[in-house]
């Protein structure tokens, strides 16, 4: 089972500190075939 959960943008999250954080996530979607079978944890 796979859990996603969005949060809307908010001056104090993440996306300001860490503007890479949405290409990577584009990334991801794009080749996901790539974590197919993978475990991934995300600590941020």
């Amino acid at each position: 089972n796979l859990l996603v959960r969005e949060f809307s943008f908010h001056h104090l999250n993440a996306n300001l500190l860490w503007p890479g954080s949405l290409s990577f996530a584009q990334w991801l979607v794009q080749h996901g075939t790539y974590l197919n079978g993978c475990r991934i944890i995300e600590l941020g």
